[in-house]
């Protein structure tokens, strides 16, 4: 089933953040996401009979950024 969760990404500031957080959630299966720079926000949609929202914010946490759910 599809769940979409919204995120805050506080520490992100570029192009190159936004990239590097896509890059490490596409290994992810299933997942979508748009990251909006100016709001340091991501909304995220992902099968949730595959992943949970604790490894989609795992997934950022290991790109270096730090994520919370809102």
């Amino acid at each position: 089933m599809k769940k979409k969760i919204n995120v805050t990404i506080p520490s992100i500031s570029c192009k190159h953040c936004v990239q590097t957080i896509e890059q490490e959630l596409k290994q992810l299966e299933t997942v979508k996401i748009r990251i909006n720079l100016k709001k340091k926000t991501a909304k995220i949609e992902f099968d949730d009979s595959k992943l949970s929202t604790t490894d989609i914010l795992a997934a950022i946490e290991h790109s270096g950024y730090t994520a919370k759910e809102v």
